[in-house]
């Protein structure tokens, strides 16, 4: 993979994780960055949610916690 692909690669994923932090629907993404099929770009870009979920409840728990004290 030459130098300029890697970049746009990185610009194109930085694009995704950004769209999908700013719950932009997954078909509307899909299309913006040029994929062939919804499915191909949830695969790729659902670990985001799932990070995001994870900070979320960690978040929750400790404001939870912090009351029980």
């Amino acid at each position: 993979m030459s130098a300029a692909h890697a970049e746009l690669h990185d610009v194109r994923h930085g694009y995704a994780t950004a769209g999908r932090n700013a719950k932009i629907d997954w078909k509307t993404l899909s299309k913006r960055i040029g994929q062939a099929d919804v499915a191909s770009t949830m695969k790729r870009y659902v670990q985001t949610e799932l990070d995001a979920d994870r900070e979320v409840a960690n978040t929750l728990a400790d404001l939870i916690m912090a009351d029980c004290s």
